[in-house]
């Protein structure tokens, strides 16, 4: 670097078509300082930060099932949330259809489980559209979630199950969900979406068992 500086700045230095020894040796050290530098720069990786985890503050290992839907669909709620909260980065899942179907990990101290959709929830499920929010304490419409989750929930996943019903996925570290993690939530959804419809059609057992892309730790889903 000394060398690339006294080159660049010594106005009296030999001009580089100058045939004496000093002057190409001169040449010579640029040159390889220079091609040392752009080296560094390239082997130099720059890893971007892992997020911080905190502790969520609430009630933990909570658990409300709404007993009232058939047991087929009961396994399959049961089993969505076992698989999302067996990773690292969930730790509360809520799904909603008419009702508060199945809330699961760590929840709002004063939780209130007949606490209606607010415009968030609403709108993925108008528009069957999922929606990610990776810093929700910057998020003006997190009082949105008061009610219902701990104050200081730092990402969202919020993942429509048609235009009935939505699933929230709640992380305690920012950008807490990867591509494949939003990938997952949608098959899942899926095939919560399709049981339900099943089973409002009236049709007896399970839905049909539907190829999930296998997440952290996830757990095989009910036949």
């Amino acid at each position: 670097m000394s060398i690339v500086a006294d080159r660049l700045l010594n106005t009296d230095s030999p001009s580089l078509s100058a045939a004496s020894a000093q002057s190409r040796t001169g040449v010579l050290l640029l040159v390889l300082s220079i091609t040392l530098l752009v080296v560094g720069v390239q082997w130099l990786v720059i890893s971007p930060r892992e997020p911080e985890t905190v502790d969520l503050v609430g009630r933990s290992d909570f658990a409300h099932w709404d007993t009232s839907i058939p047991t087929p669909v009961l396994d399959e709620l049961q089993w969505a949330c076992a698989a999302f909260l067996a990773t690292d980065r969930v730790k509360t899942v809520a799904l909603w259809r008419g009702g508060w179907l199945a809330i699961q990990g760590v929840v709002a101290q004063e939780l209130d489980v007949s606490v209606a959709p607010g415009p968030l929830l609403l709108d993925a499920m108008a528009r069957e559209t999922a929606n990610s929010i990776s810093n929700l304490p910057l998020f003006p419409g997190r009082i949105e979630f008061a009610r219902l989750l701990p104050p200081n929930v730092q990402s969202l996943l919020i993942q429509p199950m048609g235009r009935e019903g939505v699933m929230l996925l709640a992380s305690n570290r920012q950008r807490g969900f990867s591509s494949l993690d939003k990938a997952w939530a949608v098959r899942v959804a899926e095939k919560l979406g399709a049981t339900f419809d099943r089973s409002q059609e009236g049709l007896s057992g399970a839905s049909k068992p539907v190829s999930l892309p296998k997440g952290p730790d996830s757990q095989d889903a009910p036949a």
